[in-house]
């Protein structure tokens, strides 16, 4: 018997081994956890599992005979109307494809069998009800929209020039990075995230910090005359996050950074992130302040160091994803090659747009890939 090959998976070539359309047992067809149907080549049906029953809502007495089009819903109706027709001059014709009812999705698979010795020819119709894994994939696409409404959409701002880049190593990602301007004080504040891990619980929780970062800053900076937001809004994160960081045994990173842009002075808080980086033509500092991670303890202290920015100074805030993934070759992007970049005396949006596209075109698998973020902000460029 030749089974025509297409990119049918293994539960498929099973039948191989079967010498004839009646060699297939009865026991073997009701443990399927799917559609079993098998018809001659003109779509009359002439065996079916109990799973057939549940989808036709028909007794297997009144399905067995039937033509397999006549008992479809109209868009599995056409296709296998089209694919029974195309079977008359191409026998080697195969039919996949997702049919949507409401909330319910299967993916059909059809196939020709044919037994040479005999002459005979039969097709295999295979229905898998995907609705769980369509569902899921529906409410990923959903919570993928939700985590980049977390950033700013808004580039053009009266500050300079702000640019942000964001990959996350699944649908979603628990990096994440925003700022806050505050145009009656000329202050600027920019705070780049990293919850360990990546996915939805990771982009959970960067969504509690987004909402913080939002809420509880900005009702502080409206309200209160702070020279130095930066140890007060940590405080009140780890306050709010310990307990929850703590039962799912994760931990989060934090760069943010406060600056009066009028004096180019400020203050610079870290808690175990990748250093801020200070940078023009031909010159790359980092930024230098150290407290652990929010999360390890409820009543750690964080405490924050000045800094001063010149004239043509640029800020460079990143997560550890953008050095440390490593691609299928082998390859990635150190820091000795990020100061490169940065120090260079290129144009900031040259050299943006470089560590961006190497970022995109940079083909990472696991345990080496991570959610990617960074952003530049620099004066204003003519």
């Amino acid at each position: 018997m030749k089974i025509i090959q297409n990119s049918f998976t293994s539960v498929y070539d099973l039948f191989a081994a079967f010498e004839a359309a009646s060699l297939f047992a009865d026991e073997l067809l009701e443990e399927l956890p799917l559609i079993f149907l098998l018809t001659n080549v003109n779509g009359e049906i002439v065996r079916a599992n109990a799973c057939c029953e549940d989808y036709f809502e028909l007794p297997k007495r009144d399905i067995l005979g039937k033509r397999l089009p006549d008992l479809q819903r109209p868009k599995a109706k056409q296709e296998f109307h089209d694919f029974f027709e195309t079977l008359k001059t191409e026998p080697e014709y195969h039919l996949e494809f997702t049919e949507g009812f409401h909330d319910q999705y299967y993916l059909w698979n059809s196939r020709l069998v044919q037994d040479k010795s005999s002459e005979q020819a039969f097709v295999v119709v295979l229905g898998d009800d995907v609705s769980l894994s369509m569902g899921l994939r529906a409410s990923l696409s959903g919570a993928k929209l939700v985590q980049k409404s977390l950033l700013p959409n808004d580039l053009t701002v009266p500050f300079g020039v702000f640019r942000g880049a964001y990959e996350a190593a699944d649908e979603t990602g628990g990096d994440w990075y925003d700022y806050l301007y505050i145009e009656s004080e000329n202050r600027l504040v920019i705070c780049m995230a990293d919850v360990n891990g990546h996915g939805t619980p990771a982009a959970m929780i960067t969504g509690c910090v987004a909402g913080m970062f939002r809420g509880a800053l900005s009702y502080s900076l409206l309200h209160e005359s702070q020279d130095d937001c930066t140890a007060f809004f940590v405080h009140r994160l780890n306050e709010s996050l310990f307990q929850i960081l703590s039962n799912s045994e994760r931990m989060l990173t934090l760069a943010i950074i406060d600056l009066n842009l009028e004096s180019g002075e400020g203050y610079y808080l870290n808690c175990g992130h990748p250093a801020a980086i200070k940078y023009s033509d031909n010159y790359c500092s980092q930024l230098k302040n150290r407290n652990a991670p929010i999360g390890v303890s409820l009543d750690q202290e964080f405490i924050s160091t000045s800094l001063k920015l010149e004239e043509n100074d640029s800020l460079f805030l990143y997560t550890d994803g953008l050095t440390e993934n490593i691609d299928i070759s082998g390859r990635k992007l150190g820091y000795r090659d990020l100061i490169s970049v940065l120090g260079s005396q290129n144009e900031n949006e040259f050299k943006f747009n470089k560590l961006k596209n190497i970022v995109k075109n940079r083909d990472c698998i696991a345990p080496h890939n991570d959610d990617v973020a960074f952003v530049s902000i620099s004066s204003r460029e003519v």
